[in-house]
């Protein structure tokens, strides 16, 4: 019991591969440890070992901190100087990054020679856990409390201050649980430091120690937590980390997530462009921006993968704050079951709380991926403008327990709408993670389980039914508007006095109210268009408390009351500056404002059946009374302020075909400008104010300039002799990393088999069948064409003597071979093939290396019992002996190969006899991925390293038309290799002997990997531009950059020239644009270059799309500037993946494979098919087909 309960314990505070969900599953299903009450002596002696354990660790610790200070004190004087010679060499930019490097080393050594010693450890991890898990223990059993107790009392001893610091934090959430049981309050006091003014308290503990003031004083005085919480203490409590990203993936690949409607009509009636307080606001505005956000997280995967929820435990905070809130809210939730879920494509659901029992098994049938809603800690408490500083507070509470709630009790992720930036290829918010976990009991008391307020409670009664047919008939309107508003009339009329004064104005209001609803009917919105100013109103403090009353009253109507009528414009119920700008317009005498017939018929049939008496002036009459009882004032007109004269700033002018034509109307009409253009030579003089880097705060000046030049620094050499040896070190450095990405040097057994084309592998056999039409052709050869030939067999005739002599060495390296080492002939033989290219000599060395391996595996098949080592060789050497035979039989046309290599393939299987089937079976199981691809394509001379497939014809030829492409196409399946012949043909191109390729790459290794391969195919025809360095970026022929780099030349005055030679720009990884940080800077570079460009990708599911987007631009270039007619746009998808995806799943530091289909479940084929990037291996394959086989005959 001891062993178990220690792996126990350990399998808790293991913080590195115990997840939090982990962590609480195990908890729960091992109670019969801890619920024991003999077994709590052992506990306390392996919490003891702990205790004694963290006190080692810390004292090696703070060893190891003082002994690296005391060694970079001796060092001083030997940094300063390396400093000093590094700032010789490097910019300004560079020595930032460099010192936070050597401080992030230097760092790292301390934790590094702890770990060097012993098992490294998180003691600070370890105390959380171990506290979190005796809290828990404690609650429900008793026998565990004092340990509980105990550990409490020895962290916030304990000389480390960060455990003390998180067991202060354990007894602040325990406080906050509302202890009732006073014995167990005085024991968390009396573990307090008992001088808490002290100045020997540690600045961590602080913080810490104000809330738990806060906490003891809400105690004695029997306040509401809610109350006295501030945002601070609420960290403390329940603390979280947040990062801030583009979660675009995760919104479009969701199966379903959750948002909540509370927070969200929140967040926007906050946005700045939101004014909900002039004029008592408006509900259409806040709707329609709901509605767009709406619309753009629907149109990331073209469905309704998200569900609206609405909590009355959220609105109560906030119901009676601002009238015009609660009926935003109302008219939302109808305005969706009415108008946008007619056919069941977005889902809405509204419920008490989120502790309540049906919502609980929502979440659980529907299990949401997160939960998307904010939490209001972005709104400035005290001086918000829309609610109290009690309704903030208790509302940011309550999401911090509704997020909290979400993440441990249903594993949801939490991603907030604080600083949302949203558009069609980009989401960005923020994703928290909570580090602590509130209890149940806590959620329970705080978490107020409302009862409902239902949509449409009140039953239809007689005379609603009666009253909405009437009013159809008199005004022959079927807008639900009308009938909500005379209802809501009715209702408050009813309530008042009639000899009161509200009563008298609320008449004129309400007369008011049916002329505002009749117009909101009759004028459309572009007729109800206003000018953005006009003489402010101010009404009287009663006037204002009866409009509130009734949008109350038209909500509680909107709830109470269902109608046959249409509800297509409740969106548009209530317009604040409609009703104040019709006041405005009526005041006005000299105008005399005429309504329409059909307007004047609605106003006097509602007017009637209010009972009020109609007459022509009514309106001016009603306003004119208002005025002079001050219940309305009309501020004055301002005069105009006189304009001071500033001076003019300096704009460096940037001049170019496609800016000169965008700018030709502006800049021809004469207006005064108040600015100036200089040329880029004189931009020295311009001042660039309020502009930064994108990663890193300095001001913009020239931005090239800003980035070190390589080749300036290679120039400046003390010494003449050495001038060119930073240079050459760069080239070497390019030309070795080169060559390892361009050659197949690496052994590994993952790799595919790969038989060598027939046209290079017969290159001798080829030449020689070929030589009789070569002499007919002789007379029709030109000159030049006759010494290409000859050199071609020049170089034939001397690749044949080579090799000659190279199977002489590799022939004399066997026989030093001690004749049982197989494995080191093999390997020598599989070190020279490379070098072999002639089938003749190629075939001969296979046969050699063929002949030790059959030698090698029945020397391996002969024993007993293998280890794993040898398993592993068994393994490798069946596949590589399949691999051998393969290439021979491609070498010698064979054409019914099972048959006449049948007795080698039963040695491989240790199978006879052999069929087919299983011949076949074992390629599948065995070899999977790794067996040889059928090559579809034909050779091309364009390109002769290798032979395209059909798609990748199509890519040539659209190159060679200049056309933009569009290649969607998987991983290793050669877009980028085809890119290169764009490259080439620039190279090559005659007429334009300057011209540019760009190659843009999403970061700065694969711009390094690029530019590599460029250099081994090209020669040292590339450029780098990264915001680290440039190197021969004026002078190169290939620029390799980033989008960043490539947009500021793009912009750059002096660099205008520079890019009209730009004839071709590739794009590389092209999915960034949607969904990576800066992905705006792709779609701005794409509009400024004006020439054919390459866009490529593995991953857009939308590339139709994109196609259309960019011949969008092109059509727009073509107007811009005049072309016969648009560039065409290749779109190339090729789905077929080269290299097979094998999935695995990683579990307890092991490596499971795990077949695809097991990543499924029923709900998501049903719901949404089979992925589009669905694939299997030959393996999977053969998997599936034998569980299907084996299904369909269990049925029979």
């Amino acid at each position: 019991m001891n062993d178990e309960i220690q792996t126990f314990i350990e399998f808790l505070l293991d913080t590195e591969t115990t997840s939090e969900t982990l962590f609480n599953q195990a908890i729960t299903e091992k109670q019969e440890l801890y619920n024991n009450v003999r077994n709590g002596s052992i506990f306390k002696k392996i919490v003891d070992q702990k205790f004694q354990q963290w006190k080692i660790y810390y004292q090696k610790e703070q060893s190891a901190i003082a002994n690296e200070i005391a060694l970079n004190a001796g060092n001083e004087t030997s940094d300063e100087e390396s400093e000093s010679e590094y700032e010789q060499e490097s910019s300004s930019d560079d020595e930032d990054e460099k010192i936070s490097q050597v401080q992030m080393h230097k760092k790292g050594q301390t934790i590094q020679s702890i770990k060097q010693s012993e098992i490294f450890i998180d003691p600070i991890s370890q105390c959380k856990r171990l506290l979190q898990f005796l809290y828990y223990c404690q609650q429900d059993y008793t026998h565990l409390t004092d340990l509980y107790f105990h550990t409490l009392d020895h962290c916030v001893k304990s000389e480390n201050e960060k455990i003390g610091a998180v067991a202060l934090q354990q007894i602040a959430l325990h406080l906050s649980d509302d202890v009732n049981d006073q014995k167990q309050y005085q024991r968390l006091i009396q573990l307090l430091p008992s001088n808490l003014s002290s100045s020997t308290i540690p600045e961590i503990y602080k913080p810490i120690l104000t809330t738990i003031e806060i906490l003891r004083s809400r105690k004695q005085t029997n306040q509401d937590i809610l109350t006295v919480m501030s945002s601070n203490d609420l960290d403390i409590l329940y603390p979280y980390k947040a990062r801030f990203l583009d979660l675009h993936r995760e919104f479009r690949d969701s199966t379903h997530y959750f948002i909540d409607g509370d927070s969200l009509i929140l967040s926007i009636a906050h946005h700045i462009n939101i004014d909900l307080i002039s004029y008592y606001g408006n509900t259409l505005h806040i709707i329609f921006i709901i509605e767009r956000i709406l619309l753009i997280l629907f149109n990331q995967t073209q469905q309704s993968n998200y569900t609206l929820i609405f909590f009355d435990c959220h609105y109560q905070y906030y119901e009676k704050e601002n009238s015009i809130l609660s009926l935003i809210r109302t008219c939302f939730i109808i305005h969706l079951l009415k108008n946008i879920n007619k056919y069941g494509l977005l889902k809405i659901k509204k419920f008490s709380s989120w502790l309540d029992n049906e919502y609980i098994k929502f979440i659980y049938e529907e299990k949401p991926h997160f939960i998307f809603y904010h939490d209001m800690s972005s709104f400035d408490i005290n001086k918000d403008h829309l609610l109290s500083s009690i309704a903030l507070k208790n509302l940011h509470y309550i999401y911090r327990l509704f997020g909290n709630y979400h993440q441990y009790y249903h594993q949801s992720n939490l991603y907030l709408m604080n600083k949302l930036i949203l558009t069609d290829t980009m989401v960005k918010c923020f994703r928290i993670e909570f580090k602590e976990k509130i209890s149940m009991n806590l959620l329970v008391k705080k978490v107020r389980i409302l009862s409902s307020y239902q949509i449409f409670s009140i039953s239809e009664n007689n005379d609603s039914i009666e009253f909405e047919k009437k009013i159809y008939e008199i005004t022959n309107q079927n807008d639900v508007r009308l009938f909500l508003y005379l209802k809501a009339i009715m209702n408050i009329m009813e309530t008042k006095n009639d000899q009161s004064n509200s009563k008298s104005l609320f008449n004129s209001i309400s007369q008011l109210l049916v002329l505002h609803v009749a117009l909101l009917i009759r004028l459309s919105l572009i007729d109800r268009h206003l000018p953005s100013k006009f003489p402010s109103i101010t009404f009287s403090s009663i006037f204002s408390q009866l409009i509130n009353q009734f949008q109350e009253c038209l909500t509680s109507c909107l709830c109470s009351y269902s109608s046959l009528l249409s509800y297509s414009k409740i969106a548009d119920i209530f317009d604040g500056r409609l009703f104040a700008f019709t006041i405005y317009q009526l005041k006005q005498s000299s105008s005399k404002m005429r309504f329409d017939s059909n307007t004047m018929n609605i106003v006097k049939q509602c007017l009637t059946l209010l009972k009020f008496s109609i007459d022509e002036n009514i309106f001016y009459n009603i306003v004119e009374e208002l005025i002079q009882s001050k219940h309305i004032i009309f501020a004055t007109s301002t005069s105009d302020r006189q304009l001071v004269p500033s001076e003019k700033q300096k704009i460096v002018k940037i001049s170019n075909s496609f800016i000169d034509n965008y700018l030709k109307p502006i800049l021809s009409t004469n207006n005064q400008w108040t600015f100036d253009f200089i040329n880029p030579d004189e931009s020295s003089s311009a001042r660039y104010e309020g502009k930064y880097h994108w990663h890193v705060y300095k001001e913009v000046g020239d931005e090239i300039s800003r980035i070190r030049n390589n080749d300036d620094a290679y120039r400046s050499s003390n010494k003449y002799r050495y001038r060119t040896k930073n240079q050459q070190k760069f080239y070497t450095y390019f030309t070795l990393y080169g060559k390892s990405l361009t050659s197949r040097d690496v052994k590994d057994n993952q790799l595919e088999i790969v038989l060598p084309a027939t046209h290079t592998v017969n290159m001798d056999r080829t030449n020689s069948a070929s030589g009789d039409k070569k002499k007919q052709k002789k007379v029709h050869q030109t000159k030049a064409e006759k010494i290409i030939e000859e050199n071609k067999q020049r170089k034939i005739d001397k690749h044949m003597v080579d090799e000659s002599e190279q199977i002489i060495n590799v022939k004399d390296l066997l026989k030093q071979i001690p004749n049982d080492n197989y494995l080191k002939a093999i390997e020598i033989i599989d070190g020279s093939l490379s070098k072999f290219k002639t089938s003749i000599n190629r075939f001969e060395l296979l046969k050699r290396k063929f002949s030790l391996q059959r030698k090698y595996l029945q020397l391996l098949r002969k024993k007993s019992t293998l280890t794993n080592e040898e398993k592993s060789k068994l393994d490798y050497l069946e596949i590589d002996y399949f691999a051998t035979m393969a290439e021979m039989i491609n070498l010698d046309n064979i054409v019914d190969a099972f048959n006449e290599k049948k007795k080698y393939m039963e040695e491989l299987l240790d199978n006879s006899p052999l069929d087919r089937e299983k011949w076949y079976r074992f390629q599948i199981e065995k070899i999977n991925s790794r067996l040889p691809r059928c090559q579809k394509g034909i050779p091309d001379s364009r390109v002769p390293d290798f032979i395209p497939d059909n798609w990748q014809v199509k890519f040539l030829d659209a190159v060679d038309k200049q056309q933009s492409i569009i290649i969607v196409s998987p991983t290793a399946s050669g877009k980028t290799y085809a890119s290169y012949y764009a490259m080439n043909k620039v190279l090559k191109d005659r007429d334009d002997p300057n011209g540019i390729c760009v190659y843009v790459a999403p970061t700065k290794a694969l711009v390094n990997q690029v530019a590599a391969t460029i250099h081994y195919k090209f020669g040292s025809v590339f450029g780098i531009f990264t915001r680290d360095y440039r190197t021969n970026m004026n002078g190169c022929r290939i620029l390799v950059t980033v989008p960043q780099c490539m947009q500021i030349l793009l912009l750059s005055p002096s660099h205008q020239r520079w890019c009209q030679r730009i004839k071709y720009a590739i794009f590389d990884e092209i999915h960034c644009m949607s969904g990576e940080a800066g992905s705006d800077v792709w779609e701005k570079t794409m509009l400024l270059i004006n020439c054919p460009m390459i866009g490529l990708s593995a991953t857009v599911n939308n590339g139709d799309e994109l196609c259309h987007w960019i011949e969008n631009i092109e059509n727009q270039r073509s107007k811009l500037f005049p072309t016969s007619k648009p560039r065409q746009v290749c779109f190339i998808a090729h789905h077929e993946r080269m290299a097979d995806l094998n999935k695995y799943l990683y579990s307890n530091r092991q490596l499971y494979p795990i077949h695809p289909i097991g990543l499924m479940n029923a709900k998501q084929l049903i719901t949404r098919g089979v992925p589009k990037d669905f694939s299997l291996s030959p393996y999977e394959t053969l998997q599936l087909n034998d569980v299907m086989k084996t299904l369909s005959t269990n049925r029979k």
